[in-house]
């Protein structure tokens, strides 16, 4: 009689499991979701109804069932993922390669999906990492010399406005000379951010593009209030976070290491950016905000690392100078060092172009044809020389006197 019972309810469980799978649309619900939602909303008094309507079945019927509720079973199996070649994702650009490696943690791991995107987020900065190693020693070492370095530039821009070729010559060769020793370049400085730049938008690019289509799976990879990774936080939560730690890398100076008046000027403006875009910001996915502050945060456990004497010391960082604001040539203006810069420019380009000219010209006139600038050419057979050979054959008639 029990072990009747038990049947009973196995089977009257797969019918309900069954019917909830044709009246449900579901993709990556498990089982246990399915049964703690449908029996939430099920009636006691249903269930004895139906258990008292199976207990008339014949035993060749309740075998249907069975076999019934084991196709139920088969059917309510979670969905497997959907490869990203047939979502039209991946590929051999940077945001596909980049979103092959989000599927390969997600799958081959078993990670979900925040936790696959702050994976890949502190694998892309580690691999970056020795890159911003050399960028803030090179930093830290023009600007110890930063006072020279803008004397010599000073005086090269002069001579330049000025377009005395020999002195723009020789300060520029004081200035490459006194880089040579120093080991400092300042495209040097900048190598950081177009090394970061790319991966960042790669990131943003691949994760954006993964939501909108969506991914399935991402609607229910996320955690807490943020579930859904496909769709913006309705309370704003992350984009705030987001902006928050933007400013705390900025003002700590976590990928930068020159000390100017400009380089204050840029910082200060740099400190209003994370404010200012937060409203064009704040509709994006969250999937693109987990990357975001994973990044954040690397980045200001970073700068706390390479605080310490002794990781410096074996990083072989230098350390920082500071100097006198007296030593420092006085800064211009935001507007007008642009105005004095796209001058500087202006009078470079115009000296570079009588160089490669006056260049290009004794090129031609080494490896170029002669010109002539005769009336007979030496080279080839004069045709007067005939007749002079005729006339000198003509006897020669002398006057008789």
């Amino acid at each position: 009689m029990a072990t009747h019972r038990l049947l009973q309810r196995e089977v009257l469980h797969r019918l309900l499991l069954y019917s909830v799978r044709r009246t449900v649309r579901l993709r990556s619900v498990s089982v246990r979701e399915v049964k703690s939602r449908h029996f939430s909303n099920v009636n006691t008094e249903t269930l004895t109804d139906s258990a008292v309507e199976i207990t008339n079945y014949s035993a060749t019927e309740i075998s249907d069932v069975a076999s019934l509720s084991t196709t139920a079973q088969d059917i309510l199996q979670p969905v497997q993922e959907i490869p990203f070649t047939e979502l039209g994702l991946g590929g051999y650009t940077p945001v596909g390669l980049l979103q092959s490696c989000f599927e390969f943690l997600h799958m081959s791991a078993g990670l979900p999906w925040w936790a696959t995107i702050i994976t890949a987020t502190v694998i892309a900065r580690c691999v970056m990492f020795p890159i911003i190693v050399k960028n803030q020693r090179a930093s830290i070492r023009l600007s110890n010399v930063m006072p020279t370095f803008q004397k010599l530039t000073k005086k090269m821009n002069e001579a330049r406005q000025s377009g005395n070729q020999f002195e723009m010559t020789k300060r520029n060769m004081e200035l490459q000379r006194f880089v040579k020793k120093h080991d400092v370049n300042p495209l040097k400085t900048l190598v950081g951010v177009l090394v970061q730049a790319p991966v960042f938008i790669s990131f943003f690019i691949g994760l954006r593009g993964m939501a909108q289509l969506p991914v399935e799976s991402m609607t229910v990879g996320g955690l807490s209030w943020f579930t859904d990774l496909t769709t913006a936080d309705p309370y704003y939560a992350l984009p705030v976070l987001a902006s928050l730690s933007m400013f705390a890398v900025i003002q700590l100076g976590a990928e930068a290491g020159v000390s100017s008046a400009q380089a204050e000027k840029i910082k200060t403006v740099l400190k209003i950016m994370p404010f200012a875009i937060l409203p064009l910001i704040a509709s994006l996915p969250k999937a693109v905000f987990i990357y975001w502050l994973t990044s954040n945060i690397f980045s200001l456990s970073q700068v706390a690392l390479l605080r310490i004497p002794s990781i410096r010391q074996a990083l072989d960082i230098p350390e920082k100078v500071k100097h006198d604001p007296s030593d420092l040539p006085k800064s211009e203006g935001f507007f007008k060092g642009l105005k004095s810069g796209w001058e500087n420019a202006k009078v470079q380009h115009e000296v570079d172009t009588r160089v490669k000219s006056q260049t290009e010209a004794l090129r031609q006139a080494g490896t170029g044809p002669v010109p002539q600038t005769f009336a007979q050419d030496p080279t080839r057979p004069q045709p007067t020389a005939a007749k002079s050979t005729s006339a000198s054959s003509k006897p020669v008639r002398r006057k008789v006197r």
